[in-house]
């Protein structure tokens, strides 16, 4: 999950709090039993300072208004006229200012279309603009043909028509679509449109 600014400050306390409790563990490992009792108040006292910092961490977010959503529907994927669809499911952030917009995970997804199996996993991307529940999204994926052979597509997915934006704002049912050109995969995919249509619904993030 993106840290929001206002919040890196305690994310950088962590990391430093984690590199001391981990020091403490090994010369712990490393002390006879009977010299023991000192460092384990110390290492106490670091996993009691880890702790704070990450409830405070938590509470930063919180405060920070970003909304944390789980994405869940339907992918569908119209490649060479032939349609493929499957189920998705991704986490989502956005921003405390409802301007930003981005994919916190996106699983491998695998699809049957076009008479093959194809696995689509992100690149690049997953970082865009929102605005009273319109999105633009870009990224890239790559496929993974069942063939052994594999393409990469860049495309934007837009909630502006034929998609449709979050509805209530910012956690409701929405349509994404996009389209773009393969770049390789031989004959079967280099250079084929690609369409992408993805509708669903965000809901909190539990």
């Amino acid at each position: 999950m993106a840290i929001p600014p206002e919040c890196q400050s305690i994310q950088d306390q962590i990391v430093l709090a984690e590199g001391k409790v981990q020091q403490g563990l090994e010369q712990l490992e490393g002390t006879a039993p009977a010299d023991r009792a000192a460092l384990f108040q110390q290492l106490k006292s670091l996993t009691t300072n880890l702790h704070d910092l990450q409830d405070s961490l938590g509470n930063c977010i919180v405060n920070s208004n970003q909304v944390v959503g789980l994405f869940g529907g339907t992918a569908t994927l119209v490649i060479r006229n032939q349609q493929g669809s499957g189920n998705i499911a991704f986490s989502t952030l956005l921003d405390s200012t409802k301007t930003k917009f981005s994919l916190t995970s996106f699983p491998a997804t695998s699809y049957a279309v076009a008479g093959m199996t194809v696995t689509v996993t992100k690149t690049s991307g997953g970082s865009g603009s929102y605005a009273n529940g319109h999105i633009s999204l870009p990224l890239g994926l790559h496929f993974a043909s069942s063939s052994g052979v594999g393409a990469d597509l860049s495309l934007t997915l837009s909630t502006d028509p034929p998609g449709s934006p979050v509805n209530p704002d910012p956690l409701g049912a929405v349509t994404l679509v996009g389209s773009g050109t393969f770049h390789g995969g031989g004959p079967i995919l280099d250079g084929q449109n690609c369409n992408v249509t993805i509708t669903g619904r965000t809901f909190p993030a539990a």
